[in-house]
C-alpha cells in the first residue's frame, strides 16, 4: 500500500482535519527492526502523528518527537523532514502489556523543530499525560496550539494511520454543537474504516455530521 496524506476542511463547521496512511514507509521501518507487537504499534502510531503534525507546519522543517520514560520502552524517537519522510526507532525491554503506562512509565515528550531560518532548533517538553498515545499527543497539541484537538491513531503490521481534527476560531459561531458532533462521530470510526482510502472516510464523517445514516 502506498503512503497517502490528505488535508480537508468542514467549511460549514470551521473544523479542519488531516488523514495519513503509511503503508510502504511503515513496512520499511519494521523491516529494519523486529519489534514486539506492543512496541511496533507504538512506533507506528507515533510515525503517523509525526507526519500529521509535520504536514500542518506553517514553516516546514525537520520535526523530531522523543518519548523518554521509565517503562519497558524507555526511549522512542521519530523524525520527519520537510518532505514528510519519516523514520522511527524504539529502545525496549520485555513488553508484557500494551498499556501506555507500562510501556512508557513516567516520562516526558520532547518536540524539536529545526528550520532553515532558525539559529537553533525550537524545543519544548511536556509530561506524558494520557492512557493512549493519541491522548498523549492530543493533550500536547491542545496545550501547545491553544486549539481543541481530537486524534485517532491505529497501527498494525501493514499500515500506520491517523486522523487529526482541530477546531478553528469561528467554529462556535458557525455551529455551537458542530465540534461535539464531529468528534463524537470520529470516535465511532472503526479501525478498518481508518485504514481505508482517504475520500470515503472524509465523506463518511460529512454524511454522519449532517444527520445521514
Amino acid at each position: 500500500m502506498r503512503d497517502s496524506i490528505s488535508v480537508f476542511l468542514f467549511e460549514a463547521l470551521d473544523i479542519r482535519g488531516s488523514i495519513v496512511q503509511l503503508g510502504d514507509t511503515w513496512k520499511a521501518i519494521q523491516a529494519q527492526r523486529n519489534y514486539p507487537a506492543q512496541v511496533g504499534t507504538l512506533v507506528g502510531q507515533m510515525c503517523a502523528i509525526s507526519v500529521l503534525i509535520a504536514a500542518s507546519l506553517k514553516q516546514p522543517g525537520r520535526l523530531t518527537f522523543q518519548l523518554s520514560g521509565t517503562g519497558s520502552v524507555p526511549l522512542l524517537v521519530v523524525d520527519c523532514n520537510e518532505a514528510l519522510n519519516v523514520r522511527g526507532f524504539a529502545k525496549y525491554g520485555a513488553a508484557t502489556s500494551s498499556a501506555i503506562g507500562d510501556l512508557l512509565g513516567d516520562g516526558k515528550l520532547l518536540m524539536s523543530l529545526d528550520t532553515p531560518d532558525a539559529p537553533q532548533p525550537y524545543q519544548s517538553y511536556v509530561p506524558i499525560e494520557g492512557s493512549t498515545l493519541a491522548e498523549v499527543f492530543q493533550s500536547y497539541l491542545t496545550r501547545s496550539e491553544q486549539q481543541s484537538t481530537a486524534l485517532l491513531l491505529v497501527a498494525d503490521e501493514n499500515t500506520a494511520a491517523g486522523l487529526l481534527l482541530q477546531k478553528l476560531p469561528d467554529a462556535d459561531q458557525k455551529d455551537p454543537d458542530g465540534w461535539n458532533r464531529i468528534t463524537l462521530l470520529a470516535q465511532t470510526l472503526k479501525e478498518n474504516e481508518i485504514f481505508r482510502s482517504v475520500e470515503p472516510r472524509v465523506s463518511l464523517l460529512s454524511r454522519r455530521s449532517n444527520g445521514a445514516a
